[in-house]
């Protein structure tokens, strides 16, 4: 299955907007629901829940909560909540505020980042410091990635170039276009198009596969460095209510 990612290098919605800034185009409404299986080397380790909503004016949502299972369920529990806000409009999509909560037992460790897109500033509260860094443009968080990977997907081919921020670093990494590829996951059998993630690590396998008339969020995602793999694979898809224009 990776087979084509791996011939095309080393590695491991959205929608194309035509806006002008004074009168941005509106965009369809999405509203999905999905569930996935995390994998590592083949076993099951956690579920993840991910909850994606756009709205007419660009604005977006994304949630995914990931709890642990199988050979990596604790009595403790361990719970990750990701939620990322912003806007999608002629620049590509926009992240406004990243949040990432780690839940274990009664204690919780959060992060935020705060993207001043006016001051090209981003605002960073992690547990070690509070800081403001320089925001390039086209930076993204580890959520909002996936919808500019969407836009990839549906333009079909070419590239892109961006920055992924977090509380401890930022990574450089570049979205490229495969080709089509099918695919067998939880949820069926898809003819999906294969996008490889490529970052500074010359021995890390990552990408991601879209089936872009079914879903704006990816189908599977793939990690694998050092004999290691973390997959995720898609298991269930709902439509969710939109609100009104």
């Amino acid at each position: 299955m990776l087979k084509r990612v791996l011939r095309s290098g080393p590695v491991l919605l959205a929608l194309l907007l035509s806006a002008c800034s004074q009168h941005p185009t509106p965009v369809e409404p999405i509203g999905v629901e999905a569930t996935y299986r995390l994998l590592f080397n083949d076993a099951l380790v956690g579920n993840a829940l991910f909850i994606l909503q756009i709205e007419h004016d660009g604005s977006y949502r994304i949630d995914a909560f990931t709890t642990p299972a199988g050979q990596m369920q604790r009595a403790d529990g361990h719970e990750v909540l990701e939620s990322s806000r912003g806007r999608i409009d002629s620049e590509g999509v926009r992240p406004q505020h990243f949040e990432h909560s780690v839940m274990t037992n009664e204690q919780t460790e959060v992060s935020k980042l705060v993207f001043d897109w006016d001051k090209r500033v981003l605002r960073i509260d992690g547990k070690k410091s509070k800081h403001a860094a320089a925001l390039p443009p086209g930076t993204q968080d580890h959520l909002s990635y996936l919808l500019t990977a969407r836009q990839l997907a549906l333009q079909g081919k070419g590239s892109v170039k961006l920055q992924i921020a977090s509380a401890d670093a930022n990574e450089h990494t570049q979205l490229q276009v495969v080709g089509q590829e099918a695919i067998d996951v939880p949820l069926g059998h898809h003819d999906t198009l294969a996008i490889r993630r490529l970052t500074s690590l010359p021995n890390e396998i990552r990408a991601l596969w879209f089936d872009t008339g079914l879903s704006p969020l990816p189908l599977r995602v793939v990690h694998g460095w050092a004999g290691n793999t973390v997959d995720m694979q898609l298991e269930s898809l709902s439509q969710l209510p939109v609100r009104p224009h």
